[in-house]
């Protein structure tokens, strides 16, 4: 028989419950970081369109518009980069 301490019924729906609070909240981050990475990429996609900056300097224009540090800039263009041919082939599948 083991002698330790059981949770009540109501302790573990407090659990449970905390747990999909959490899960929401992590889900909720991830999806507002989607969305504003989306919102870069869109403006990387504008920064390209308009033709007139090379791309290797964006980084400073997405760092001051959308308030992040050189380095997470510098992460948004290279992830921008990577997927700019993948992200081209599904909008022209529309």
């Amino acid at each position: 028989m083991n002698d330790e301490p059981r949770e009540s019924v109501a302790e573990i729906v407090a659990m449970a419950q905390d747990a999909a609070l959490a899960e929401n909240q992590v889900n909720a981050a991830y999806t507002a970081s989607r969305h504003l990475e989306e919102k870069m990429f869109i403006f990387l996609d504008a920064i390209k369109d308009i033709g007139k900056i090379n791309m290797w300097y964006s980084r400073q224009y997405i760092r001051d518009e959308f308030e992040l540090s050189t380095p997470e800039a510098t992460r948004v263009l290279g992830r921008w980069m990577r997927t700019f041919t993948q992200r081209q082939k599904g909008a022209t599948r529309g």
